[in-house]
């Protein structure tokens, strides 16, 4: 499962209600955020790890492969091109 919010998020919506919001606020909200769960494999030799998604926010993501780049050193995992985009993940101890 993979969850990605902008930071800082989008504001609570005006009305007071997640049920109640302006298009302007639904769009906010949806370009702020990623979501999508399946499983996944890795390619050790390409450094690649590949999301097979089941379900997403997104509706085109679903039933695709999405590969992502990675690089693990130590405790440290970055996944990313690190060009456009990169997520740092450190493990816990």
């Amino acid at each position: 499962m993979i969850q990605i919010m902008k930071t800082p998020p989008s504001p609570p919506f005006a009305s007071g209600n997640d049920e109640k919001p302006t298009a302007e606020e639904v769009k906010a909200a949806f370009t702020g955020y990623v979501a999508y769960f399946g499983t996944y494999t890795v390619d050790a030799a390409k450094n690649v790890v590949i999301h097979h998604v089941e379900g997403s926010l997104k509706p085109s993501f679903i039933g695709t492969d999405q590969p992502r780049p990675f690089i693990l050193a130590g405790d440290h995992l970055t996944i990313g091109d690190d060009k456009t985009w990169r997520r740092v993940l450190e493990r816990v101890k």
